[in-house]
């Protein structure tokens, strides 16, 4: 049930940050470029390992573009429930995972996206002031359009305390034949 309010709440954000932009505008940042599809409390089995490889430390973000990868890595981030569509031929899909405290989760304030300048910006809701140092895994998964897409190779997540650029890997499955 937490679940579910926390998807509706998410969802509700995205809608009003897509309403809230102007859209005459075409040098600014355009939030129907990016939406986000889901985000759960769990992680891949090997994130540890994987997200201490680069920097920022303790961030994973993978970028994947056919539908066979997107099934793969909805698995691999163990999320629960049916995966939503998405249409590859004009979409590509970002996983990214990430800890957060389990008293002051991360929730999504807006996603800006700039095309231009081949930018994605997640901004998250300030965190209270009150938060434990406890770890609690955070995943989310976010549709990108194919002409932002194709150029990214970092986003920026703004926080109240930091923004932090995190580069993307484009993720592929090798299947044996």
């Amino acid at each position: 049930m937490k679940r579910l309010t926390l998807f509706f709440i998410m969802s509700v954000i995205v809608v009003m940050a897509g309403c809230s932009s102007d859209k005459s505008n075409t040098a600014e940042p355009h939030s129907e470029l990016a939406q986000l599809v889901a985000s759960e409390k769990t992680l891949p089995s090997n994130f540890e390992s994987l997200s201490n490889r680069s920097e920022p430390k303790g961030i994973q973000a993978e970028l994947v573009k056919t539908q066979d990868v997107y099934e793969d890595s909805w698995k691999e981030f163990q999320l629960e429930g049916t995966i939503p569509e998405v249409d590859f031929n004009k979409n590509d899909v970002l996983f990214i995972g990430m800890m957060e405290s389990s008293s002051c989760p991360y929730i999504v304030d807006s996603l800006m996206a700039n095309a231009a300048e081949s930018q994605l910006t997640i901004t998250f809701e300030k965190l209270n002031d009150a938060c434990t140092a406890d770890l609690s895994p955070r995943n989310f998964v976010i549709a990108i359009d194919k002409k932002l897409s194709t150029e990214l190779t970092s986003f920026k997540i703004v926080t109240g305390q930091e923004d932090t650029e995190v580069p993307i890997l484009v993720k592929s499955v090798e299947y044996d034949d």
